[in-house]
Formats: C-alpha cells, sequence, structure tokens
C-alpha cells in the first residue's frame, strides 16, 4: 500500500536513522544496532552482512534522506502513522526525531499489544513494530516462522517463493556446516 509501495522510502528511513545512537539512547553503551533480521548470537547471522563496527563508517544522511523521498514524489514532510505496543513506544519516540531531520512525520499510535496484533492479522494495520523472540538459537525457525508463506508467525502475508524455496534448502540440509550458507 502507499507509500511503503516505493522502496525508496525504506532506503530514506534507513539513511535517515543512526542506529548506533538510537540503540545507546534507548538501551544504554552495550547496546549493539542490528542490521539484519537474525542477531549476532543465533544461528545463520552473516557477519558479512552486520553494522559496521565504527557507526562512523555508515553515518546517517538525513540531506540524502530527504533527497531521495523527493525523487519517490514523497516529498517531505510526509507523515506516516506507526503502531505500536507501549513497549516498542519510547524506542519509536526517540526514531521520531531522527526521521524529522529527513522530512518524515512520524505519528504513534500506541496500543496494547492484545488489541494491536488481531488489527494487524486482519491486515487492518498498514506500517507496525513487530518484534519476535525465538525459542531456540536457530536463525533457520526464526527467518521460517517470521517470512516464509506458511509462517506461522507471518501476519503481514508476505510471500517469496524464491524465499520459500532457500527455506526448503535450510531444512534439507543435513548439517550444520551445509545450512548455514543458506541462512546466510
Amino acid at each position: 500500500t502507499p507509500p511503503f509501495d516505493a522502496i525508496r522510502l525504506g532506503r530514506a528511513v534507513t539513511l535517515a536513522v543512526d542506529r548506533a545512537s538510537l540503540a545507546r539512547r534507548r538501551f544504554g553503551d552495550g547496546a549493539v544496532p542490528v542490521c539484519q533480521p537474525l542477531p549476532l548470537k543465533v544461528f545463520g547471522f552473516d557477519p558479512a552482512a552486520a553494522c559496521p563496527p565504527d557507526p562512523a563508517a555508515c553515518p546517517p544522511d538525513p540531506a540524502a534522506a530527504r533527497r531521495m523521498l523527493e525523487a519517490a514524489g514523497l516529498a517531505p514532510p510526509l507523515a506516516l502513522e506507526l503502531h505500536c505496543s507501549p513497549k516498542a513506544a519510547a524506542t519509536m519516540e526517540l526514531l521520531k526525531g531522527d526521521l524529522a531531520g529527513a522530512g518524515i512525520d512520524l505519528r504513534l499510535t500506541v496500543e496494547p499489544w492484545g488489541e494491536l496484533y488481531p488489527r494487524i492479522t486482519r491486515r487492518e494495520v498498514g506500517f507496525f513494530v513487530f518484534g519476535y523472540a525465538g525459542f531456540c538459537s536457530s536463525g533457520l525457525f526464526m527467518l521460517d516462522n517470521l517470512l516464509s508463506t506458511r509462517g506461522s508467525c507471518n501476519p503481514f502475508g508476505y510471500s517469496d517463493p524464491g524465499f520459500d524455496a532457500l527455506m526448503g534448502r535450510a531444512y534439507a540440509a543435513l548439517s550444520d556446516a551445509k545450512r548455514l550458507p543458506v541462512l546466510q
């Protein structure tokens, strides 16, 4: 749904957000920003796709983000409504400042998770924060549950036959050594 079908919107958000600062401001000096679906200690984490160890190597660029929005026909100020649970609200409040620098006016709608999740599954909410806590240390189960067409925790209706095929290959791999490159 517009404007989220414009890939440049996601790229602009990525350029606007100071991940290192956001992680530090919200969770303290020991926080590590995540730049991929799987965190550091989960099997399948790809070190090659990790955030740069030096935040200066990938600084936020709100001006470039603003230009990208303009090029996509999403001239700032762009008003977006983000739905989140009370647990995510403090982090999203911090995110608002980064996005404002790029011309994105983030408006938060905070709802109890028990009310928000059913609305997400009925596709009544277009832009939301969704967290996931895995029950094991394998990225295979996390990725499959969240992003495969048949995923049990895929309320967004995401479907990609290529991704589903990758998950099938990962399940078919009989050793971690063969499974790891498929996940990465």
